[in-house]
């Protein structure tokens, strides 16, 4: 077994492969960043999401240490605050996966559609956002994509691409990781 590190764009299937692996490793603890920073908003004034980023990855960085320091369990973190950049080298060892999700492939109008056409079925946060803002934040996101893509190719790491048929390629990952998680 091997603790997981899950990272990646917003709304890239993150959350779906998480609660999928969850599923089907049910021995992993799942800790959600956007849950940690939701609750840590609550108890501080500090904004996480937008101006102490690099101030929320060293924290969730110094759970995950901890975590593998004091227990014995393994430990799947998810979400977009851990970057494809030096920040996410700190994870790497033997006993952790690193995986990106993203959708390199979609252009910005493709990914605008699916976030609106996503949001009928879900409550998110994009709801409130204007046309003009998603279409600003898919082209952004597109491109870290793309650079995920070549920063995962440059340090081994899994890179998860849910461009299209986004539930299959979650589940299909997610079965192939278990199983490799299973036989650690």
């Amino acid at each position: 077994m091997k603790h997981v590190i899950i990272c990646g764009t917003c709304r890239s299937g993150k959350t779906l492969l998480a609660l999928k692996l969850k599923e089907l490793v049910p021995e992993l603890n799942y800790l959600s960043a956007d849950i940690a920073t939701l609750a840590l908003k609550k108890v501080s004034d500090k904004d996480f999401a937008r101006k102490d980023v690099s101030e929320f990855q060293d924290f969730l960085y110094e759970i995950y240490y901890r975590y593998k320091k004091y227990n014995e369990g393994y430990l799947m973190i998810e979400g977009v605050y851990i970057k494809g950049d030096d920040s996410v080298l700190k994870y790497n060892s033997p006993d952790t996966i690193i995986v990106f999700v993203g959708r390199p492939q979609l252009t910005p109008e493709e990914s605008f559609n699916e976030i609106r056409e996503s949001e009928k079925h879900v409550d998110s946060w994009t709801k409130s956002k204007t046309d003009e803002h998603i279409l600003r934040m898919t082209k952004g996101e597109i491109a870290e994509d793309k650079r995920n893509l070549e920063f995962c190719k440059q340090h081994g790491f899994y890179f998860l691409d849910t461009s299209h048929n986004r539930m299959t390629a979650i589940e299909n990952f997610a079965k192939e990781l278990a199983k490799n998680l299973n036989k650690t």
